[in-house]
């Protein structure tokens, strides 16, 4: 369990806590994103927060691969910066509390619980989005 500083905004500490992993597969937490270099370009993982009343109920999970050529190619096309991603796929929600319902607050249990289902179900869908373009 990732331990975070109670002081924090819950959705900072869920970062900290995804952080833990996906820096050990190259990315890099930058508000509230994380990007990832690759020869090519960059590969983001953005989300956002889906609350209501003030409190954290579920995550949207969006995977960005950047073609740094690709992008010139439509700022020439186009003449400005066309789309800042050459591929975007919604990889994913996850509808779940990431704080405890027993008590209404946010703790350091609720919030790494959370974070499961993103790497069971949302990080594959990453790997396997990033991968099919490996030999590009």
């Amino acid at each position: 369990m990732t331990i975070t500083d109670p002081s924090l905004r819950p959705s900072d500490r869920y970062c900290l806590i995804l952080s833990e992993q996906l820096s050990k597969d190259g990315f890099i937490l930058k508000q509230k994103k994380f990007e990832r270099l690759f020869e090519y370009g960059k590969q983001i993982i953005d989300f956002s927060f889906i609350s209501t009343f003030g409190f954290i109920h579920g995550v949207e999970f969006y995977c960005h691969i950047i073609f740094d050529n690709a992008e010139k190619v439509f700022k020439k096309l186009f003449g400005k910066h066309w789309t800042n991603w050459t591929v975007h796929d919604q990889v994913g929600n996850i509808f779940k509390y990431l704080y405890d319902e027993s008590s209404n607050t946010y703790n350091d249990k609720s919030l790494n619980e959370a974070a499961i289902p993103f790497f069971k179900d949302i990080y594959p869908k990453v790997v396997s989005l990033t991968s099919r373009f490996k030999k590009l």
